[in-house]
């Protein structure tokens, strides 16, 4: 049986196949390294009865932006942050985003054009117990900006604003074979 994700904030989700999530400009412009992450974090939720996809991941300056300007609002001092020269302050009750060219959500050059931030649907505690052996960092409380559902890679430096050029390595993933015994059955049990 083919393997499906959930994408997408429709609800329900779409379910695509890794096929059908290579088609998507939003899934192909992550990092290749971090896509092998997220795919093995969704099959290691799923072997454990979990469901976790993407919502959304890579976005082009004018989408981020957009997103920016529908969650903060302009103030003549104080905010959060600037952008275009004006101080900005987050709308109430909205989610934090990036000023354009702030976010791993965009294409970063030194990445080969890639973005290296994800935002995930479905169980999302499950996914901030188990990010780290993936190789993510979230954004889950106590985090400041509240985000239970931002992943981006570890070895990154959090804000893309202090990023100096690192670069992603290959991560080892966790064993996730279970320990098989007399009765199981399953796709890792074969008849020798």
């Amino acid at each position: 049986m083919t393997a499906r994700y959930p994408f997408g904030y429709g609800a329900p989700a779409a379910q695509l196949t890794l096929a059908e999530l290579e088609q998507r400009q939003s899934w192909v412009r992550l990092h290749p390294e971090f896509r092998r992450r997220l795919v093995a974090m969704f099959d290691e939720a799923r072997r454990q009865g979990r469901v976790l996809g993407i919502g959304g991941g890579w976005r082009s300056s004018a989408s981020q932006e957009q997103t920016f300007f529908a969650r903060h609002e302009q103030v003549r001092i104080g905010g959060c942050c600037s952008y275009q020269g004006k101080r900005w302050k987050l709308r109430r009750g909205a989610a934090h985003a990036a000023p354009p060219g702030r976010s791993y959500h965009e294409s970063v050059a030194e990445l080969g054009g890639f973005a290296v931030a994800a935002d995930l649907i479905g169980d999302l505690p499950w996914m901030n117990a188990n990010a780290a052996r993936f190789g993510f960092i979230h954004f889950a409380p106590p985090h400041r900006l509240r985000e239970a559902w931002h992943v981006q890679p570890a070895e990154l430096v959090e804000a893309r604003s202090g990023y100096k050029g690192e670069q992603l390595r290959v991560w080892p993933l966790p064993d996730t074979r279970r320990t098989l015994k007399l009765g199981d059955t399953g796709g890792d049990v074969k008849i020798a």
